[in-house]
């Protein structure tokens, strides 16, 4: 714990001050000051309220930060612009709308907001990558297997700048190769083959 300096104090006591004047008690009564030294501060003028920061052979007020809790905070602002840098590089990579809303659950106007920031604007339909680019992204996407991975959005980023393959066109592969059953080709070969095993099953 410290002791604030002059124009800390002053600061801080015109602020209270401010609040006071608009009604908002309860923040000076959470800082410690007491409801009749609050009615007191409000008439004081900004001559004595200077005066009495430079109290200081006498100073009243005081700060003292809780490292724990500091700590957290730090960690959840780490990870706030960890996740905030992570959606600029997706989109910069030419991540669709569906993409960010299944990594993020992001809104369109969320969307919307990110897209102005990194001036990024979607050009027709994504186009699939050919049988040598697949199998270079296979490797890349390795060990990765599911679209809800918590890895997948840096890999992502790392495969569109290895390889200069929007991060759309390669999301088209990991539906297929993770989700087999929203593959229109695959969901008909099942159907066939459902309604073959229903026939033998009938004779």
């Amino acid at each position: 714990m410290i002791m604030i300096k002059s124009g800390f104090a002053l600061q801080t006591l015109l602020h209270v001050v401010r609040l006071a004047a608009k009604g908002d008690i309860k923040t000076a009564l959470n800082l410690g000051i007491k409801e009749h030294q609050i009615n007191e501060l409000l008439t004081l003028s900004s001559q004595e309220l200077h005066d009495m920061a430079n109290m200081s052979h006498s100073p009243f007020i005081k700060i003292e930060f809780d490292s724990d809790l500091l700590e957290t905070a730090l960690r959840i602002n780490e990870r706030h612009s960890h996740r905030r840098q992570e959606i600029l590089n997706l989109i910069r990579s030419g991540a669709s709308y569906p993409i960010m809303k299944h990594l993020y659950g992001m809104t369109n106007e969320e969307m919307s907001n990110f897209k102005k920031i990194t001036n990024s604007h979607q050009h027709g339909r994504p186009v699939k990558p050919d049988d040598e680019m697949q199998e270079q992204l296979w490797h890349l996407m390795q060990p990765i297997n599911s679209l809800d991975d918590p890895r997948l959005p840096g890999r992502l980023i790392d495969a569109h700048s290895e390889t200069g393959v929007k991060v759309s066109s390669i999301w088209i592969l990991l539906k297929e190769w993770w989700l087999p059953d929203d593959n229109p080709s695959n969901a008909e070969d099942k159907e066939n083959k459902e309604e073959s095993d229903s026939k033998e099953s009938c004779e």
